[in-house]
Order: structure tokens, then sequence, then C-alpha cells
């Protein structure tokens, strides 16, 4: 597979996983309890998933990936989500 096709290839993936991320976050009965274990786990992934060093871009993208479904989970709170 050449470069490109995995770039496609995972941008394929990451667009499927938010998709379901973004349905479970819409459903979850607990958002504050959501946003909690969103931020504990965020913390111990770069430090335990990756077994080599992790780069700025890496950390950046799964900034910006965990701060669009935290906004997400705040818009369900500020709404008068769950609990």
């Amino acid at each position: 597979m050449i470069d490109n096709d995995k770039f496609e290839l995972l941008s394929g993936e990451v667009s499927g996983l938010r998709a379901v991320v973004m349905a479970l976050l819409n459903t979850h009965p607990d958002p504050r309890a959501l946003i909690r274990e969103i931020d504990r786990l965020a913390e111990l992934q770069a430090a335990t998933a990756n077994p080599m060093p992790v780069t700025e871009p890496f950390i950046r993208g799964q900034t910006q990936a965990t701060d669009t479904f935290r906004a997400r989970i705040l818009e369900i709170l500020a709404r008068g989500g769950r609990r």
C-alpha cells in the first residue's frame, strides 16, 4: 500500500471512529462521569499506549480529538443533559 493509500485508509478509520464515539456520547446516561473518564484516559494514553516516543503532532491530534468530544459532552450538559 502506498503512503497516500495508507493516509486515506487511516483518515476513513478516524472518520468512522468519530461517528461511533459521537453516537456513544449522545446516548451515554452520565455525561459528567464520561467527561471525567475521557480526561483521565487522555492523560494515560500518550504515556502507556505508544511504545515509541510521542511526537508533538500526535499530542496535538489527540488533544484535538478529545477536545471535540469534551465539547459535545458540555453541549449535552448545557442543554440540561442527563444527571
